[in-house]
């Protein structure tokens, strides 16, 4: 197996310490991050998912070259409604350690947004964070955001002033970077500690770096570089073998009218799981459904059983970068996986007769 790491976090140390430090509950937050990284090596699953992601809007004002909407359409494409979002909610409290608003599309074309930060003000998360290309980040959407503590926001800006400007078209860099300074301005006159402002770029745009964090670093508190992944048609594509991808044992993603496809990679929803509307998160999560699939993963039959695995970006060969902790782990999760793996696809043939 081999465990990748998506990411190359840009951020000075003593920022990662202020991050640990700002969270609701530091305790809880260490806890959570040792369950996000080690449940999956050991295939361990609770009632319910550690972190959900809700796509409020499956809509884009955006036709960014390398976003996989640009290869495909996706179809029935809205806004969450208010009734649907509040059952998450009122499930989840108490239940999902962390939320995130993202998805397919930009979560503030949703024109309840205001109304969704305040409804989650106080409630029992030990963080709430949001993805964003920050075009439709208003006065009122700042507010929104300060006056009901979201932990953190992650602007997606990729490359510098022409890069960017071709990528991101419409939106011009100096309109971006007046933005995300708005916010960090807002957030240190009113003296509060969050939202954490993250950038993420993808990294093949920012050249070696050096001048994306002199103009981003001052007014943010973490930079990550994003591996590119390739959404096109032609890419190559030789999964990872043998493999039993992370997400199923970690999160769950919720898109706008409810349903509940296998992963946030699920893009065209090829393997739905459920909905939200007709079963509670809890059913979903640990339903026949979610179950065989983790069974078809540990078994190593992920790409054979599911298209949106076997086209996966984020498990080709290749992808990402292998940590010292992955290495660590490496020969302790070959000798399970060779334990398990045989009674797994003993049971699943059973199921079949």
């Amino acid at each position: 197996m081999k465990i990748s790491h998506d990411i190359k976090r840009q951020t000075p140390f003593s920022k990662t310490i202020k991050r640990w430090f700002s969270q609701r509950s530091p305790s809880r937050f260490a806890v959570n991050r040792f369950q996000w990284h080690w449940y999956p090596r050991f295939f361990i699953s609770r009632n319910y998912p550690l972190h959900l992601d809700i796509e409020i809007s499956s809509l884009c004002q955006l036709h960014c070259p390398m976003c996989f909407r640009e290869h495909r359409v996706i179809p029935n494409q809205n806004n969450m409604k208010w009734e649907t979002f509040r059952k998450i909610i009122d499930e989840a409290e108490g239940r999902v350690y962390s939320l995130k608003f993202t998805g397919r599309g930009e979560p503030l074309i949703n024109p309840r947004f205001p109304k969704f930060m305040a409804y989650l003000k106080g409630k029992r998360f030990g963080e709430i964070g949001m993805i964003t290309n920050g075009q439709l980040m208003t006065e009122e959407v700042m507010d929104a955001i300060l006056e009901n503590d979201l932990d953190f926001v992650s602007f997606s800006i990729d490359g510098l002033k022409e890069e960017y400007e071709r990528i991101r078209a419409p939106i011009r860099y100096e309109e971006i970077h007046e933005i995300v300074s708005r916010l960090h301005e807002l957030r240190t006159r009113r003296r509060k500690k969050r939202p954490l402002i993250r950038i993420q770029s993808v990294d093949r745009y920012v050249g070696d770096g050096k001048e994306f964090l002199q103009i981003w670093g001052p007014i943010s508190d973490d930079i990550l570089f994003l591996f590119f992944k390739d959404y096109s048609p032609t890419a190559h594509n030789v999964q990872m073998k043998g493999y039993a991808c992370p997400y199923i044992f970690q999160r769950m993603i919720v898109h706008w009218d409810g349903t509940v496809p296998m992963c946030v990679n699920d893009e065209y929803e090829t393997a739905v799981r459920g909905n939200i509307l007709e079963n509670s998160l809890s059913e979903i999560w640990t339903g026949a459904s979610f179950q065989e699939a983790r069974q078809r993963h540990i078994a190593g039959q992920r790409d054979e059983a599911y298209p949106c695995c076997a086209k996966c970006a984020v498990n080709r060969v290749g992808h990402g970068r292998e940590t010292l902790a992955a290495r660590t782990v490496l020969s302790a999760y070959r000798l399970l996986g060779r334990f398990l793996r045989p009674r797994v696809v003993s049971a699943l043939e059973g199921n079949r007769r």
